[in-house]
């Protein structure tokens, strides 16, 4: 019974300590066909949080709403 005790007390603080320190993180998912808005909100959450995790001290990110790829060809 002590060890079962044992088990689950370590589990729980491991738990803890990985949520706190930011170890263990809980994602919200994007829906495949969400709406800008919803996509923008989203990657506003999302991309400080990447930054920080990495040390990425700056980043640019554009989005383009037309369907044209633009590029050039061999």
């Amino acid at each position: 019974m002590k060890k079962l005790w044992f088990i689950l007390t370590s589990t729980i603080i491991s738990l803890l300590i990985m949520l706190f320190s930011g170890s263990l993180q809980i994602k919200r998912s994007m829906r495949a066909h969400a709406l800008l808005e919803e996509f923008k909100a989203h990657m506003d959450e999302r991309i400080p949080a990447l930054m920080k995790l990495y040390g990425i001290p700056g980043c640019n990110i554009a989005l383009d709403s037309t369907t044209v790829v633009c590029g050039s060809t061999p």
